[in-house]
């Protein structure tokens, strides 16, 4: 995940097209969070923290979860 700043100024996330990271499942707070604007870098930085962390407890869910 990187962050990347339009000509307007804001700050957007996205991911590198190779990328082994799991991306965010749409309707999740961390999809939520990927798909919004910043208006800093530090912002964006944070956002994508909270997003790593989010789909982390995600999938370590979906592992623990009795088949």
């Amino acid at each position: 995940m990187y962050a990347f700043q339009f000509q307007d100024g804001s700050w957007r996330i996205d991911f590198l097209t190779n990328s082994r990271s799991p991306r965010p499942r749409p309707r999740t707070e961390a999809y939520d969070l990927y798909e919004a604007s910043y208006l800093s870098r530090h912002d964006a930085n944070a956002a994508m923290e909270k997003i790593r962390t989010l789909v982390s407890d995600d999938s370590r869910r979906k592992h623990e979860e009795p088949r």
